[in-house]
């Protein structure tokens, strides 16, 4: 992958927008722990709700960021649409296969952009593959735990949900930071 060469002001702005849209992710994993008090949303259709968000997020970041970062964020895009709209196919089956399929299909394919990620990292000699890959190591503790307790029914699922996304959210925020503190 070639190096894109920024201005101040255009790694000013991608930063920014990267940041926000971390906080953004992160406010929506907490909305998981308000299921609770209304009553209209259960924690499967939230699910697939958040899953459409994270679409729209990644792919408003891909758009604001196309020049200054990778593809990464379409890639994260597509994925989380494939599995927002995989609710619709399989509305009929019971709710935590489906949502522990669904966010196991969702999480191995953030596992493989994510690596892609701290290797196009770790060729350009970026610092901050080391925050990259704690936040991955992280990420994949804390996935292998959420889809395991969805998918046995050892907790409510809409806790699990709210906690995997609020982490990821500040996994995100954290990753952000790191790529901006040690950018070369």
């Amino acid at each position: 992958m070639k190096s894109i060469n920024l201005t101040k002001n255009e790694v000013k702005s991608k930063n920014i927008v990267l940041i926000i849209t971390s906080i953004i992710t992160l406010l929506i994993g907490l909305s998981f722990f308000f299921t609770d008090f209304i009553p209209l949303i259960d924690s499967e259709s939230l699910f697939y709700i958040v899953m459409l968000l994270y679409f729209g997020i990644s792919f408003a970041n891909y758009m604001l960021t196309k020049n200054m970062t990778g593809m990464h964020y379409l890639y994260i895009s597509l994925v989380s649409m494939i599995a927002g709209f995989s609710g619709f196919k399989f509305i009929d089956n019971p709710t935590n296969i489906v949502i522990a399929l669904t966010l196991c299909f969702w999480f191995i394919t953030m596992i493989i952009i994510k690596l892609i990620r701290i290797n196009i990292l770790r060729n350009e000699r970026n610092y901050s593959v080391f925050v990259n890959l704690f936040s991955l190591s992280m990420f994949i503790l804390l996935g292998i735990l959420t889809i395991t307790n969805i998918y046995v029914e050892i907790t409510n699922a809409s806790m699990m949900l709210g906690f995997f996304f609020t982490v990821n959210g500040l996994l995100d925020l954290i990753e952000n930071i790191g790529n901006i503190k040690f950018c070369k």
